[in-house]
Formats: structure tokens, sequence, C-alpha cells
């Protein structure tokens, strides 16, 4: 595209949008001054519960976190303890509901792209700090790194983040203190991988990366084990998620299984003695790649965990592990040693998957070199207006990443699904650039035919300023409501879509309230939705499989017996006669190996090369209601305000 540009217009657009130094973008935080304490560890070391014990001790606090279900449950935790704490997150918000606060003191739980950055703070926690290092949501952490303006900065991570917290710190010129952490419980890889989903013990959670296998494996389960089991992936709401986990951590119910996609790696605490991989690689929109070590490490560190949540009450949890750089008394000195029966155990049902996760749990990590971020809303803004009106934001966009610069210790994270929204509202009349930039990073899956249509009729409601009434938006299609519950993937299907249109519209209504009026509405239908979704699980038992049925090769897609027949296949196959010794300990987490993973069942079944899943891009971009979040929740003395549109916001 230079050719279009004269040296001078390039020159003159390379200053606007110069990324080289984001620690200039964050005048309040330049301030004070700082001092950031890094705690990393592996999974299950106590290294966030240490970083909130100061939070707690705080006037004015903030916890950021990268999902909802984290936020909600740091809010619960706080108000639990007496600590009036807001909730924050990008489609919704709530009161405290310990009291009130006292004059000057405030504390916000909130997901990591609603940092008020504001807002002056004595203690911000920011929690899985190496999702710096994503390729899709990097910038908010970076932003969070370097822009909170809070006295002390809490940062919780894994190792491989050292390196490159040290060089930004030197490079703010603030000091830095480094608090390691070992694991609480013992975690270990299986000598030999499990012959059949017959040997599944209770307390196991089956790993399977695509919606078709988790339902498979679900009614393969409790078929054999005459057992409930408990499913929890990324398209499910969170509150569904969060109901899932509590089902499978009661023990005295019979929801003794779980099975679960990577959504499980992260947010929620789950009682799970044993991690079984189904597979090691999973289909992205990339395609079909192997898990990194990284990936493995998270996943595989849910095992054994010390507690959860259920076992004890927040005021009664076990101190944190030791930490070798602070002398501090705030940091007390590690729990006795777990029983024998809280070992974590990592297997898999295939012995080439045992093998990869046995290279990744005892590979050293590879440190984080490169942390992402993306130019300001005032840069984009800027830019935007050296361009003639009609030229496509998509165009802008993409110009902006041509002509930034940034230094060798920062990427640019990737646009994703922006650049296709903005082509899908281009025609749209009569919208502000500060309009589009909020459209374009609207929490929206571009594979789901529902979710276009509807950011396609908000784009036009927010252009005539009229039209944005719940029942006004007809890709709502509340006719689901009316069906009767059944176990059907078809139907939880329509559930899963009614739930993102309208936690769409609770984005749209904190960002565009002029608009988008009938939150409390929406609220409402979003609560029946996720009590429907409830019940069509509680329903989903196993259905007999008629094994004689032959699939043909015009069948459209595998149903979810075609895919029940192949676990029968799979996981039915001998495996070798040795017993099922442990024989590694892990710690920490890596970098992805080499070692390519053997065929899914995409390459078995060429129809589901077809079937990404929305849980699988969403987790790549994060959580689909925190992925954007321009314009951002005042949170005062007097409660919580939404946002307003033209709010000096530094990152989407």
């Amino acid at each position: 595209m230079s050719h279009l540009f004269t040296k001078k217009q390039v020159d003159r657009q390379s200053a606007i949008t110069d990324c080289r130094y984001p620690m200039e973008w964050f005048p309040r935080a330049r301030t004070l001054k700082r001092t950031i304490h890094l705690h990393v560890g592996p999974t299950n070391s106590g290294k966030t519960y240490n970083a909130l014990k100061r939070l707690e001790a705080a006037e004015r606090g903030c916890y950021a976190g990268p999902l909802r279900l984290l936020a909600q449950e740091v809010y619960s935790r706080l108000n639990a303890q007496g600590k009036p704490a807001f909730l924050v997150t990008g489609d919704d918000m709530q009161e405290p509901t310990a009291g009130e606060m006292k004059v000057g003191e405030t504390c916000v739980s909130c997901t990591v792209e609603m940092i008020d950055y504001g807002q002056e703070y004595d203690v911000a926690v920011i929690d899985e700090v190496q999702m710096a290092a994503n390729s899709h949501r990097g910038h908010a952490w970076t932003s969070a790194i370097v822009g909170v303006a809070a006295k002390e900065v809490h940062l919780c991570g894994e190792d491989r983040t050292v390196p490159v917290i040290e060089e930004i710190a030197r490079s703010l010129g603030e000091e830095l203190v480094i608090h390691r952490y070992k694991r609480l419980s013992p975690l270990a890889v299986m000598k030999n991988p499990l012959s059949s989903i017959t040997e599944v013990q209770k307390g196991d959670c089956v790993v399977c990366f695509s919606v078709k296998r988790l339902h498979a494996m679900k009614q393969y389960v409790e078929k054999h084990t005459k057992k409930r089991c408990a499913i929890i992936y990324g398209s499910l709401p969170p509150e569904v998620r969060a109901q899932q986990a509590r089902l499978f951590n009661d023990p005295d119910n019979e929801y003794d299984y779980l099975v679960a996609s990577d959504a499980v790696g992260m947010g929620l605490n789950l009682a799970i003695g044993r991690m079984i991989f189904d597979t090691v690689s999973k289909r992205t929109r990339e395609g079909l790649h192997p898990l990194t070590t990284p990936e493995i490490r998270q996943i595989g560190g849910r095992a054994g965990r010390y507690r959860t949540s259920a076992q004890v009450e927040p005021s009664t949890l076990p101190p944190t592990a030791d930490t070798n750089s602070s002398s501090d008394s705030l940091y007390p000195a590690a729990p006795p040693p777990p029983e024998p029966s809280k070992i974590g155990l990592v297997t898999a049902f295939e012995p080439a998957a045992l093998r990869r996760i046995r290279e990744s749990m005892s590979t050293d990590p590879e440190p984080i070199k490169k942390i992402g971020i993306f130019p300001t809303n005032d840069m984009i803004e800027t830019l935007c207006s050296y361009f003639p009106t009609g030229v496509p934001y998509s165009f802008i966009l993409a110009r902006i990443l041509a002509v930034s610069q940034v230094s060798d210790r920062f990427f640019f994270c990737q646009l994703g699904e922006t650049i296709q929204i903005a082509d899908i509202i281009q025609h749209i009349t009569d919208l502000s650039i500060a309009d589009r930039i909020k459209i374009c990073f609207a929490p929206v899956n571009v594979r789901t035919e529902s979710l276009v249509e509807l950011i396609k009729e908000m784009a036009w409601a927010i252009s005539r300023q009229s039209g944005g009434g719940v029942l006004e938006l007809k890709s709502l299609d509340f006719s689901v409501l009316d069906m009767e519950v059944k176990a059907d993937r078809g139907y939880l299907s329509m559930l899963e879509d009614l739930h993102k249109g309208l936690v769409l519209y609770n984005w749209m209504s904190f960002r565009f309230p002029g608009v988008f009026t009938q939150r409390p509405l929406s609220q409402k239908a979003k609560g029946l939705v996720e009590e429907n979704i409830d019940k069509c699980l509680s329903q989903w038992r196993h259905v007999d499989v008629d094994k004689s049925r032959v699939r043909t090769p015009n069948v459209a897609e595998p149903s979810i017996e075609d895919v029940v027949a192949l676990s029968e296949k799979r996981l039915g196959m001998a495996k070798e006669e040795d017993g099922n010794e442990v024989v590694v300990a892990v710690a920490d987490d890596g970098e992805q190996g080499e070692e390519l993973m053997p065929e899914d069942d995409a390459e078995e079944y060429p129809e589901l090369k077809e079937d990404l899943e929305a849980e699988e891009l969403e987790e790549q971009r994060g959580e689909s209601t925190e992925f954007g979040s321009i314009g951002k929740i005042e949170v005062s003395q007097d409660g919580l305000k939404a946002p307003n549109s033209r709010d000096n916001i530094v990152h989407p």
C-alpha cells in the first residue's frame, strides 16, 4: 500500500501511530512511585491467594483477571469477608453486598480490559500476567502492567514472565520484588495410559477439544459408570460453567466425573484428582495443531488442587507457599505437606499422547521475550481524520499496523475478527469513528450467523439512535424459550447463541446507553436462558449406540452417536500391560515441543474439519464479553456509572 502515499504522508502516519514508548501513555501511573511485586510459580502454588491478602488489607484496591469467572470469584470472596467490593466486567456490573464503603475507600474486582486507568489505588493485583504474550488479548495485560495507577502492583503468573517484567521495571525505573512459589500439592505423570474409559475413577476429568466430542464423552462415561458426568466448555455461559463446577465438586451427589475443554485450565476451582487427555491436539482458526507445552501444563496442573472453595470457607484458606525474595511477614510460611491421596495425576488414553504430556511436563520453561501491544484509540481516531470520508475502516486498521513502529520487547496483537466486523458494518452510514471503534471490538463470533445479523441491526440502531429495544432486534430469537427443554445438541446450540446475543446486548448497553435501554429485560432473559441450559445438561444422559449403523459418505455431519461409536473404537484399544506408576513430578510451565501428534477425530471424520466450535475461537481471543471493552465503567463512592462514549480509553 506504500505506493498510494508520498514519503511525507507515510512519515506522518508512522509518527501518529508510534507505539515504541507505551509507558508514556499513562501519565497518572508515572506520577506515582510504584513497587512491582511479581508472584511466580506453577498452577496451584498459592501465588494469587498471597497477592489477594495484600488487596484485602488495602483501603483502595483493584483485582483484574482474564475471565469473568475469576472476577466474580474474587468479588464474592471479598464481600464474604466483609470488604465491600464492586464487580465490573464487559457486560455486567454489581454493587457491593457487604455494606457501604467508607469515605475514601474503593475496591473493584474486574476483568483486565475494564481497569480504570484514571483511578488511583493503593494495591492492584493483575492475575495470569503471562497472558501479556497472548496474540489477541496481550495488549490488555501490557497496559495493566505499565499503566495501572497503584502504589503496589502485584503481578501473578508463570516463571517464564520474569525476564520481560524485569526489563519493563528497569525501563520504568521502578522497584521489582520477585516472590517465587512451589506447588502446594504434588503433581505427577502416570507411567502408562489408561486402557479404556472403564478405568476412570471418581474425581477424574477427561479433556476433549470439540463440543461434539465432549458430549459424546459425557454420554460414554455415564453409560459405563452409571454415574453422572458434569461438562464444561467455553461456549457455555460462565454462570453455567460455575454451576457444573459446583456439581462436580460436591462429594455428596452423583456427579463423580467431569469432561471439559481447555476452558478448565483457568478460572475454576475444581476438585480434580486425575486429569486425562483425550488428545493432545486441537483445531483452531489456523487449523489442527498440537497443544503447546504451556497449554498442557496449564490444563494438567489443575489436577490435585490443594483445596477448593467448596472445601473451606475463604477465611480458613491455607497459608501460601514460601517466597524466596521477601522476608515480609505478610508472606507466611508454607503449609504442611498434603496427604498422599491429594497427589494430582496426569495421563491420557493413547501412548503417543502420554509421551507428549511427559515431555511437556519435564521441559524447562522458555522465557517470554515479547508482549502484546495495540495502538490507542486516540491514535486510531487521529489517523482516521487524515483519510477521506468513505475509506473503509478495515483499510485504515490495516494501514495502522503497516506503518506503526514498535520496540523489540513488544509485538502488535492480531486484529482477529475486528477487521471482519469492520467490513460487515462498513455500509452503515452515520457512524462516527468512535462508534465504529467500539462496535468492531464487540464480543462477536463472525462464524455465528445470528450474531453477525445482530451486530448489523445494532449498528443501524446506533446510527439512527433508535430501535435498540430487546424485542425490536429481530436477530434475538426468543422462540427457543418457548420450546420444551430437551437433551439435544441443536437445541443447546440455539440457547447458547441466544445467550451470546443477550451478552452482546448488555455489552452494548454500557457503551451506548441511550440506544440500548432495556438491560434489565435482557438480564432477565439471559437468566432464563441459563436456567434452560442447566436443565438441558441435567437431562443429557447417555443414549445407547447402535454400533451396527454404518455411516455413509453422504452424511453431512457426524451425529453424537457417531462420535460415541468412535470413542468406543478408540478408547477400547488394548494398551501396554504395565501398571500405572507415578514417575515424573512437575513444577512449572515451558514452551512448545516439536513432536507431532497422532491424527484426531477430524482426520477420521473429514466432516469435522469444518466443525470449528465457538469456544475454541473465544478461548483464543479470551472470554467473549471481555475482548472488547471500549468505554470503561466508572466506580466511585456513589456507586457505578455507565461509561461515556467519549471517555479517553487507552486500549479497546
